[in-house]
């Protein structure tokens, strides 16, 4: 902007919006999740189901990679590293096979959705796809859900661990911060996935739907903030430096973009 290659008029036309309000809305829900306790709440229960340390990995990595695809990556990796470490105590394993665990599988897991994380919207949005939640899924799911298998197999072998039997003693509502805002965010990631799902389905079938989707999360976040308890913790939870980046990115690549089509044209 300093040496003029994108004017300062130019910034609002190189910036997706669709795609800033898509995150800042999800961002905020899944912010309320994580600090009202739901999200561990979430864990603690699917852990409880399991009774042996094999079974155990595999619905770890199921478990972090679903997470990662409905409620952001970014999130996933803040909240999980408490939870992998007190696994790794259950079976007794060394906690860096549950770190590498947690990693690859929210990495693996959140290609799953475009609400996965931000690359992921921003795929969704900029490329014009019909009915971007169904076609991930759709397309996705099956090779995410083999993938997060294979990584907690290797895993597993690797770090030889045994299939011992489990007694978890685990008190679900121990960690639920406000039983309030983890109503409210629950409704909240529900509604706007449900919102998503049935958008897609209305566009495929040629019916009136929402074109900008960002609006979906941004709106249902912003209903949310009125029913918290206390909204400034909530929207102090958003991770404000993935916007400033990608604000910072929109320019680059169109700074980037401009030079490349300049370049071409030149070549013919």
């Amino acid at each position: 902007m300093v040496f003029g290659l994108v004017g300062f008029d130019e910034i609002g036309s190189v910036i997706d919006m669709d795609v800033i309000l898509f995150l800042i809305g999800m961002f905020s829900l899944v912010g309320l999740a994580e600090s009202s306790g739901l999200l561990n709440v979430i864990a603690i229960v699917f852990i409880s189901l399991f009774k042996r340390a094999t079974s155990l990995v595999y619905g770890s990595a199921i478990l972090f990679g679903l997470l990662a695809a409905f409620a952001v990556n970014d999130t996933v990796a803040l909240i999980g590293p408490p939870i992998a470490y007190t696994i790794s105590r259950v079976i007794r394993v060394d906690p860096k096979m549950m770190f590498l665990l947690l990693a690859f599988s929210l990495t693996i897991g959140s290609v799953m959705t475009p609400i996965g994380n931000p690359q992921n919207v921003l795929i969704a949005v900029e490329s014009g796809i019909t009915a971007p939640f169904i076609k991930f899924i759709s397309k996705l799911a099956l090779p995410t859900i083999i993938n997060l298998v294979l990584t907690a197999y290797i895993l597993i072998r690797k770090y030889k661990v045994r299939n011992d039997r489990l007694d978890l003693g685990f008190i679900p509502h121990e960690v639920l911060k406000s039983k309030r805002d983890a109503v409210v965010a629950g409704l909240g990631i529900s509604l706007t996935v449900a919102t998503l799902i049935i958008n897609d389905i209305l566009q495929m079938y040629g019916e009136p739907h929402i074109t900008y989707r960002g609006v979906i999360p941004f709106v249902i976040a912003a209903g949310t903030y009125l029913l918290t308890s206390n909204p400034r913790k909530t929207i102090s939870n958003v991770d404000w430096a993935v916007f400033f980046c990608l604000l910072v990115l929109f320019v680059c690549f169109a700074v980037v973009h401009d030079l490349f089509v300049l370049e071409v044209f030149e070549c013919y």
